[in-house]
């Protein structure tokens, strides 16, 4: 199953999705296990420090802890359909509203979220690459702006100037079906082989 399709199915083939606070923050099958990390990164491509990520956090959509502080992720949505999505950043209140939009394209994902961090809340875009290899789902951050550093650069806040970088990774278990599908065919195809 591919992401798209769990998107589809989770949330009915809608262009926009918003979960609630306290479910699942990535939608993925019953059993999968959901895995990823946030990263800032100055103007200059310096790397603040990955930390992992918590996607099934006891509040919010998501969890962190970053540089001793912990954090947490809200009103999430989810991008799915093909096009250019435009907002209005707003949540400095020291700074003027900012303009901002993100495209997404074939096989990507786009996602806005808000941040609390520190007594501050930032509006952040992301447009993930979405890569399926056997039963795992990679969603790597595209670099939304062009200026060569993967992420999101965030135009006002503390972190203005700096790019947020979130990846995730889902993994679905094989159902056990498959296995024992898989270990006859193998029996089979070794008993023709000795016939042979």
């Amino acid at each position: 199953m591919n992401f798209k399709s769990i998107i589809a199915a989770t949330c009915a083939s809608l262009a926009v999705v918003t979960f609630n606070a306290n479910a699942a923050f990535l939608p993925a099958p019953v059993g999968s296990t959901v895995s990823g990390s946030l990263d800032v990164v100055d103007s200059n491509g310096i790397h603040i420090g990955a930390v992992p990520v918590d996607f099934y956090p006891t509040t919010g959509d998501f969890g962190f802890m970053y540089l001793g502080t912990p954090g947490v992720g809200y009103n999430s949505t989810f991008y799915e359909i093909e096009g250019i999505y435009d907002f209005i950043f707003d949540s400095d209140p020291f700074a003027p509203s900012t303009p901002v939009s993100m495209t997404v394209g074939v096989d990507q994902l786009g996602m806005r979220t808000f941040i609390d961090w520190s007594g501050n809340t930032y509006d952040i875009l992301t447009v993930w690459d979405v890569t399926i290899l056997g039963n795992s789902t990679t969603l790597m951050a595209i670099d939304l702006e062009g200026d060569g550093i993967r992420g999101f650069l965030m135009p006002n806040g503390p972190f203005a100037g700096f790019n947020f970088i979130m990846d995730a990774t889902i993994v679905t278990p094989i159902p056990a079906s498959v296995w024992l599908f898989g270990s006859g065919l193998i029996g089979l195809i070794g008993l023709a082989r000795r016939k042979a």
